[in-house]
């Protein structure tokens, strides 16, 4: 799984279609998200998967279509930035060589305790959506569905600048506009 995350970061750096990053980028975090749950830590997946995968992908999805962006050309990388890329993932490299050195070396940091039940899912949604605090949750929808409310009704004002569409004007014959060609009669 971690090879995975680190190809397809990778991938997602150096793909010149902004289509194929954003599928990449799908790819790392569901990876990443799968990583997190094998470790039992279900709350960073899902918050991983919700976040990052859900909303910002499609936010990017989104904006990649309304922008409508070609494949940008690799000609922009000249000596100079390899250069400067050569130099930030050697450092980058470096640095996680010496975090892997200093954990295989030190024994105390290998015995990391498993992750206790207490701070598992159940336990936070019932914290958070719990009985004792079930009036606050209702609360907070109801003040939710009053801003969506008040949202759509800003939405429709009237008055004398209010645009409405009129059909019959707009497909009424009068307005078609007809091009003659006089080299076919």
């Amino acid at each position: 799984m971690t090879t995975l995350v680190v190809v397809t970061c990778f991938f997602f750096v150096w793909s010149a279609n902004p289509v194929h990053g954003v599928l990449t980028l799908v790819v790392v975090g569901l990876a990443l998200a799968g990583l997190l749950l094998r470790e039992a830590l279900e709350f960073p997946a899902l918050l991983i998967v919700l976040v990052y995968v859900g909303a910002v992908t499609v936010l990017f999805i989104f904006v990649v279509i309304m922008v409508n962006l070609r494949a940008t050309p690799v000609s922009y990388l000249t000596a100079e930035s390899y250069t400067v890329w050569g130099l930030l993932s050697f450092t980058v490299l470096g640095s996680f060589s010496n975090l892997a050195g200093g954990v295989v070396s030190n024994p105390v940091v290998l015995a990391v305790p498993h992750v206790e039940a207490h701070l598992n899912l159940a336990t936070l949604g019932f914290l958070l959506y719990g009985t004792e605090r079930v009036y606050a949750v209702f609360l907070v929808g109801l003040v939710l569905f009053i801003a969506m409310i008040a949202a759509i009704c800003l939405s429709l004002v009237g008055g004398e600048n209010y645009r409405t569409q009129e059909f019959y004007s707009q497909i009424r014959r009068s307005n078609a506009v007809f091009t003659l060609s006089t080299k076919s009669l």
